[in-house]
Formats: C-alpha cells, structure tokens, sequence
C-alpha cells in the first residue's frame, strides 16, 4: 500500500479510481484491501471524532481556539491518510464522515481568524478613543457623585447576585474580577450551573455524579457534604486545577458548569480554588 500516495486536498473521485486501479494490478494486493474494509467498522470513526471533540475542549482552555481547531483538523488529516493507506476507498462512508468534519473545522478556523483580527482592530480603535479622552478629564471631576451612585448600585447588583448563588458578595466581587481578567465573561451563569450540580450530587443524579463515581469517589464524597456554593466551588477549582491532563480537566469542568466549563479552566490554573472560604 506504500505505493499509493495520496493527499488531504486530492480529489476524491480521482484518488478513488487510482485506488481502484492500485487493487486491481495484483490478487496480493486486492485481498488485503478487501481484507481491511471487510475488518473496518464504522463505529471507529464516531468514536475518533468523540475523541478529537473532547481533546479540542481540554486545549481550548490552555492554547486558544484557533490552535485547537487547527490542531483538530490536522489529526483528521492524518486519520484520513491512514486508512486509506490501509485499504479503505476514499469514496467510502467512513472516510467521506472524516471529510465533513474536517471540513467543518476549515470553515470554523476562517471564521474565527476573521473575528480575531476584527477584535485587533476594535481594540485598537479603542487605544485611539482612550487618547482622546484624555482632555475630558477635567469634566470627569463633576462626574464624581455619579459614578458614586453607580458603583453603590453596582455592589447592590453583587450582593443579589450572591444571595443567588450561594456566596458572600465579597467573594462573588473578587471571584468575578478574576474570571473577567482570564476571559469568563458570564461566572453568574456557570455559578447557577454550579447550584444544580451539587444539588444533583446530593441527591445521587446528574452528570457530575456519574462523572465522579466513576474517576473521583473522594471529590464525590467531599461534595455530598458542602455547607454552601462557594465551599463547592472551591473544591471543583482546585481539583481541575490539579488535573494530571487536560482531557480530565476538560471532562470534570464541563460536568460540573456544563459548555462554560471549559472557559474555567484558565481561572483553576491561576489557583481560584484557593480563594478563602
């Protein structure tokens, strides 16, 4: 099979006839193509893409969405390659599922380097607006009652907020200030997430349960017997902080604050778990 060279961006129908023709040149050759088609079961190809969706979340959370997506699509490349290598017609249903996915992720990393570049620009406009507003500082000073007034309103929206949740508004203050500084732009809402969580675990429900049953029967044990949200979370902080990979930090963060889990990754490596109780 060493002979039959074929690329990612080959057309298929082209590289489906070569393969043919590769079959058909010798008996050897055409039984082992049979041989590993008729061994090949399509549930291999959903369980790889399952994989390379859980390890494009763990990375997400560490390197950023670009490099995640286009570390993706480069090991679909390579799957790709590796089984028709292996004898399976690149016009088969498993390597056209392949095909779609790998597709998809060239549309997203588009997509997402535009929105990137975008964003530059936003900021850059804004270090523009920032330099101008520098002769209204005199007409800041009259503005001091109002901004005053907003900031009370504000530490009445915190204190709301952390009667939901289950924090003190102290905590909920400094844990928000963080989450913004490493990119979490909605800690409310993971936070209510939270809540549901453990209330599933102490009624023995919910996917964080069977998430821990399964890898963290001490976690479990320790959450079953949380006083409050903030005892919680603490506790899941540290332990995704302590995660031995990112697979398992993405697995137990997405289990317990459900698609925003993964943005928390970046605050339990910066130690929030360690925020004081």
């Amino acid at each position: 099979m060493a002979d039959l060279k074929l690329t990612i961006d080959a057309n298929y129908e082209q590289a489906s006839k070569a393969f043919k023709d590769l079959a058909n040149e010798s008996e050897t050759t055409r039984q082992k193509i049979e041989k590993f088609s008729d061994s090949f079961k399509t549930e291999q190809i959903d369980k790889f893409i399952d994989r390379q969706k859980l390890t494009e979340i763990a990375m997400r959370g560490t390197r950023g969405e670009v490099v995640a997506m286009t570390t993706s699509q480069k090991s679909y490349e390579k799957e790709i390659e590796r089984l028709i290598k292996s004898g399976l017609d690149p016009e088969s249903d498993a390597i056209k599922k392949l095909r779609d996915e790998h597709d998809k992720l060239a549309d997203k990393i588009k997509n997402a380097t535009e929105a990137q570049k975008a964003q530059e620009q936003v900021m850059k406009n804004a270090e523009k607006a920032a330099l101008g507003m520098i002769a209204a500082i005199g007409a800041a000073v009259a503005a001091t009652g109002a901004i005053v007034q907003k900031s009370a309103e504000a530490g009445d929206a915190y204190a709301k907020t952390a009667r939901v949740i289950g924090m003190t508004a102290e905590t909920f203050q400094e844990l928000d200030y963080a989450a913004k500084m490493s990119g979490v732009d909605d800690l409310k809402g993971s936070l209510e997430k939270l809540n549901k969580s453990v209330a599933d675990v102490k009624s023995g429900t919910g996917s964080l349960t069977a998430y821990l049953k399964e890898n963290d029967k001490k976690l479990l044990d320790q959450l079953k017997n949380v006083n409050s949200n903030e005892e919680a979370f603490n506790l899941l902080m540290d332990a995704i902080g302590k995660a031995p990979d990112e697979f398992t930090r993405a697995e137990l963060a997405q289990s317990a604050f459900g698609k925003s889990g993964q943005e928390l990754i970046l605050l339990a490596n910066e130690g929030a778990g360690e925020s004081p109780t």
